[in-house]
Order: C-alpha cells, then sequence, then structure tokens
C-alpha cells in the first residue's frame, strides 16, 4: 500500500498527531487536578512571611477542560461516521419512498386517462344507438351478456310454467278420474290469484331489498317453488294438490316484477327495444315444455304425473340461472360506478 509522506494509516498528518496527543495531554492534567481536589500543598507569602494553602482556581480547570478537542478522538470520529452513514441510508430511504409515490401517482393518472377514453368511447355508442332504429337497437340488445344472462334465467321458468299449466287439467282428470266440473274452478282460482300474489310480493319487496337480499328471493324463490310443484304432483288427493299446487305457482311468479325492472335498466337509452327482445325470446322458446312433456309421455311412456317433472327440474335450473345473471349485473354496476368515480377526479 502506498501512502503519503508523513501521513499515517488513518490518513491524518503528523500535525493533526500533534494536535490530538496535546488536546488528550491537557484532558490527562484536568483530570488529575481534578482528582487532587483542588490543594496542592502551601506557599509562602513574599510580604507576611506567611504560609498559605495552594490552589488551583477555577478559571485554570475550565481552561484545561475546554481546550481538550473532543471532536478529533477516535471515538468521536467514528461516532460521526456512524451517524453519516444513518443519514444516508435515510435519504435513501426518503428517496425510494418518493419514487414509489410518484409510480403510483402515475399508475393512477393511467387509469384515469383509459377511464375516461373508453367512458368517451361508450357515450359515442351511446349516441350512435339513438340513430338506430328500434329492430336494430332489439338485436344489439343481444351482444350484452347481462341481457343473455337474465333472458336465459326468465326463459327457463317460462318452460316450466307452460310445461305445469299446459297438463295441469289433463293430469287431474288422469291421475284423480275428476270431471272437468269438479276441478276447473278451483284452478280457476289457484293458477291466476297464486300468481297475482307472487307477482305483488315479489315486486314491494324487490324496491326495499338490498341487491344481495333481492337476489336471494329471486333465485331462491324459484328454487323453492320446486319441490312444492313436485308434491303437487304425487299428493294423495286433488285437494292436498290444490293445496301444494297454490304455494308452488305463487314462489314461481317471484322472478316476474324484478325482471321487468332488471330488463329496463339493462339498457336505458332503449329500454323498450331491450324489454321486448327479452320478451320475444322468452314466448318463442318457452313452448319447448309442452312439447318436452308430450314427447316424455307418447315416446318416454311415461305417466303424465312423472313426466311433468320436468317442470319443477327446470324451476331449479332457472333459480340457479337467476343466481348467476343478478351476480353479473351487480359486478357490471360496480365496474361502472368505479370508471365514473375516477373520471370525476
Amino acid at each position: 500500500i502506498v501512502r503519503a509522506p508523513g501521513r499515517s494509516e488513518d490518513g491524518s498528518s503528523r500535525a493533526e498527531r500533534r494536535k490530538l496527543r496535546r488536546s488528550q495531554k491537557r484532558m490527562l492534567d484536568a483530570k488529575r487536578l481534578l482528582r487532587k481536589t483542588r490543594f496542592l500543598g502551601v506557599k509562602k507569602d513574599k510580604e507576611t512571611g506567611k504560609l498559605t494553602e495552594k490552589s488551583v482556581s477555577d478559571l485554570n480547570i475550565v481552561s484545561l477542560v475546554a481546550s481538550y478537542e473532543e471532536d478529533k478522538t477516535p471515538r468521536f470520529i467514528a461516532r460521526k461516521a456512524r451517524k453519516a452513514e444513518d443519514e444516508a441510508a435515510a435519504n435513501v430511504s426518503a428517496l425510494a419512498v418518493r419514487k414509489a409515490i410518484k409510480a403510483d401517482k402515475i399508475e393512477d393518472l393511467s387509469d384515469i386517462i383509459e377511464s375516461r377514453v373508453e367512458f368517451t368511447m361508450k357515450k359515442e355508442e351511446e349516441l350512435e344507438k339513438k340513430g338506430d332504429s328500434f329492430f336494430d337497437s332489439a338485436v344489439n340488445a343481444f351482444k350484452n351478456p347481462n341481457f343473455r344472462a337474465l333472458t336465459l334465467a326468465a326463459t327457463l321458468t317460462d318452460v316450466a310454467s307452460w310445461s305445469m299449466i299446459a297438463f295441469q287439467s289433463t293430469f287431474y282428470q288422469r291421475t284423480y278420474e275428476l270431471d272437468a266440473v269438479e276441478y276447473n274452478k278451483l284452478l280457476a282460482f289457484v293458477i291466476p290469484v297464486a300468481g297475482a300474489i307472487g307477482g305483488l310480493t315479489s315486486g314491494y319487496f324487490s324496491d326495499r331489498l338490498n341487491a344481495f337480499q333481492r337476489k336471494i328471493m329471486l333465485a331462491g324463490g324459484t328454487i323453492l317453488c320446486a319441490p312444492l310443484l313436485a308434491e303437487s304432483l304425487e299428493s294423495s288427493s286433488y285437494q292436498l294438490s290444490m293445496v301444494y299446487l297454490f304455494f308452488g305457482f305463487m314462489l314461481s311468479e317471484f322472478f316476474r316484477s324484478p325482471t321487468a325492472v332488471m330488463t329496463r335498466e339493462l339498457d336505458p337509452e332503449n329500454p323498450s327495444a331491450t324489454v321486448a327482445a327479452h320478451l320475444a325470446v322468452r314466448n318463442l322458446t318457452a313452448g319447448v315444455g309442452p312439447l318436452a312433456v308430450a314427447a316424455l309421455i307418447s315416446k318416454g311412456g311415461l305417466e303424465i304425473k312423472d313426466a311433468m317433472l320436468f317442470a319443477p327440474a327446470m324451476y331449479i335450473l332457472g333459480g340457479m340461472a337467476f343466481w348467476y345473471a343478478d351476480s353479473l349485473i351487480e359486478k357490471t354496476k360496480v365496474e361502472t360506478q368505479r370508471r365514473k368515480s375516477a373520471i370525476s377526479r
């Protein structure tokens, strides 16, 4: 290792080392004076000839202590170096934090820009839709996944209800060997009254429940009607069968009022076209229910009460589809609200 002439291993010069030694010597002298408790012996007064005690003044001690340069000691130098390292580490950490905050701001800004672009594009699409015809708006409704999910769920329940209603009279004739006079009045009361009560009840609670509670009512009512309707097909008497049919059909109509509102909310710009497309699909597809029951009776060789169990099975599938559709719609609403809040910032 090559060092400059007169420099020690720590890089200090001869003058600095001499100054440090003098400072250390002064400190040792000050400590020694303090240990002697300010008494150094006796001295003779030249004028009076009396002997008095020799003492060191406070000024001398203070000057000795003050001459000690503490900042030149190796311990202080090391402590100062550690402090400098700590300050450097703190500065690096602060710089890293500032960079991270800046990166987050940049990322938030990019999200806002992306949301604004998407919002602008959506507005342009809505303006284009306004110029479309009624038929074009109805066709465009099928591009919305929420519309497809909700329409599928409602269609499954319509398939089930049509298959029940179409064969209800034939069921009571063959199963309980009744004349039309005996069951027509009961059916004329049970089906419309139960349907009206179910629709009004679901409409009343739909406006007062939150999103999750409405989903439970919509899907739960559709699923719970299935065992009641199945029991109405297997009852021992037609009176008991009518009781199960009443409550089962009432629960099966829980979907109508909420579905009508949800369908209009899917496309506020063209609600009539959306609802028309929704109802068209349901009416065109619901006829599959009676055809399926007839095929199970004629080609499957099943009794009518066993073939009509097709309806409760479809209600269960419809309830599951309603749960999925409602969840998908709520997820879309949350994402739309998040974009709007980002744009407002």
